[in-house]
């Protein structure tokens, strides 16, 4: 009887610690890739091995790419605090900023 707890905890130890490994590793994939390290961190906790292969096979995003998303973020926001709205969209219609939706 005493055997079969010492079994599960060994058997549970031998499963995450290799679990946490893949999210480690997937996180550290994305990272290297110009990816956010949270997405990676996220499907290899979701996944393990297999996020961590997801994570290898997407494309490598390149720096360029990653500051024209950040810019045109802010042009948003800009272009939101013009209009008077402060807060961002409530996504509940399609519409330019400032416009009412029905």
């Amino acid at each position: 009887m005493e055997h079969e707890g010492i079994f599960v905890s060994i058997l549970a130890i031998a499963f995450l610690v290799p679990w946490l490994m893949c999210t480690m590793l997937a996180a550290w994939v994305a990272d290297e890739k110009n990816r956010s390290p949270i997405e990676g961190f996220l499907l290899g906790l979701l996944f393990g091995p297999l996020g961590v292969l997801v994570e290898v096979g997407l494309p490598t995003l390149k720096v360029g790419d990653l500051e024209a998303r950040r810019e045109f973020i802010k042009q948003e926001r800009a272009g939101w605090k013009r209009a008077g709205r402060d807060d961002e969209p409530s996504g509940r219609g399609i519409g330019r900023p400032g416009t009412k939706n029905r």
